[in-house]
């Protein structure tokens, strides 16, 4: 297509807010006007698009649920791994002052040094 400037009308665009012009062809409606079995393969094709997109969304939706429901179990096991060590790291920090305090215990009753 030829760049004829007959054909074609200079406009102010509306949508910005800087002087913008666009250049716009005078049969531009004839040019985009479908005939009824352009229309229908058109709209047989977006359906089959749109049929595949719902697909796609039902698939990405199970594996969400799925994947959600692993990372749940995981914090879950986190939680619990965590609570248990903190309960051994108290037994042994327990179990060391126990131990420390029988090695420094006075043996004697605590009866002064002669």
């Amino acid at each position: 297509m030829t760049f004829n400037v007959r054909d074609w009308d200079c406009v102010f665009s509306p949508l910005n807010t800087c002087a913008c012009l666009l250049w716009v062809r005078h049969d531009l409606p004839r040019l985009l006007t479908p005939s009824f079995a352009v229309t229908q393969a058109i709209g047989a094709k977006l359906h089959n698009h749109l049929q595949s997109v719902i697909v796609l969304q039902d698939h990405l939706r199970v594996r969400e649920r799925r994947h959600r429901k692993t990372a749940e179990n995981n914090l879950a096991r986190v939680a619990n791994w965590s609570l248990f060590e903190m309960v051994v790291v108290m037994v042994v920090g327990f179990a060391q002052v126990v131990a420390i305090r029988r090695f420094f215990k006075d043996r004697d009753g605590g009866k002064p040094a002669p």
